[in-house]
């Protein structure tokens, strides 16, 4: 798992807005954004490095991204999406025999 030192929001070009987080600095990172088309960037300096799932949370604290609604919505609907996902492990079984249901409706028949 990453742990970022720099998160912000962005614009893509289609319009929606993301979470952005990075192991880049501000500048770095800005300048990435910009070059694939992102506008109203908006980055910070984290004051620890921090996870995906805490970088929204965090930057809600800050006057500058909770002061926004755009910035305010698209890090709430992010801490949402995560707290929705749940990792669930796949079992298969093979099933050798016939039930025993199966077996006397057979002979019936």
């Amino acid at each position: 798992m990453s742990k970022y030192v720099t998160g912000g929001v962005s614009q893509n070009r289609k319009g929606t807005w993301k979470v952005r987080h990075s192991t880049l600095s501000i500048e770095d990172s800005v300048v990435r954004q910009v070059k694939a088309g992102d506008e109203h960037i908006k980055y910070v300096d984290l004051p620890r490095e921090m996870s995906r799932e805490e970088l929204p949370v965090y930057l809600l604290t800050l006057p500058e991204f909770s002061g926004n609604a755009d910035y305010k919505a698209v890090l709430e609907a992010t801490i949402v999406k995560q707290s929705k996902v749940v990792k669930a492990k796949v079992v298969k079984t093979k099933i050798t025999s016939k039930p025993a249901a199966t077996a006397a409706a057979q002979k019936a028949a």
